[in-house]
């Protein structure tokens, strides 16, 4: 029976022994549940981030494409108002000759007139002198005549 006691001891401290064990193992499981748990949570939380990133990309592209697209329109309007500029200078450039030949036109035609005023003048002048000649011719010549 030493045997049997000694035996039944051996068994009873081995089964101890398992118990704890399992304890054990029971323990871990549920420390490693709990940590998947929180793994899983944070994966979940890390997908929700993901897809928000994601939306918020997708935004900011499309809002780099609307402002690629304002930027043409604007050069295109660039390119435009230049041309317009171009125009502007070159009616101006040409406006301004006209002017200039114009104006110069004028000076002849003023310095012309004042010949002509000083011509009309000089003809005004002389044909009062030869008015004056001429009744002074009819009044010799009817004293002559007398």
């Amino acid at each position: 029976m030493n045997e049997l006691d000694i035996a039944l001891e051996h068994s009873n401290g081995a089964n101890e022994e398992a118990h704890q064990t399992v304890k054990k193992h029971q323990r871990s499981i549920k420390d490693l549940q709990n940590v998947l748990e929180q793994e899983q949570l944070q994966r979940d939380k890390a997908r929700e981030g993901l897809i928000q990133a994601e939306r918020r990309s997708h935004a900011v592209a499309n809002e780099l494409e609307e402002a690629k697209t304002q930027l043409e329109h604007a050069d295109r309007q660039r390119r435009c108002a230049e041309q317009e500029l171009s125009d502007v200078v070159e009616q101006l450039a040409d406006s301004t000759l006209q002017n200039q030949a114009l104006q110069s036109s004028r000076r002849k035609l003023d310095s012309e007139m004042q010949t002509l005023h000083a011509d009309l003048e000089d003809m005004i002048g002389e044909s009062r002198i030869a008015e004056d000649r001429a009744k002074k011719a009819m009044i010799d010549a009817a004293r002559l005549a007398d």
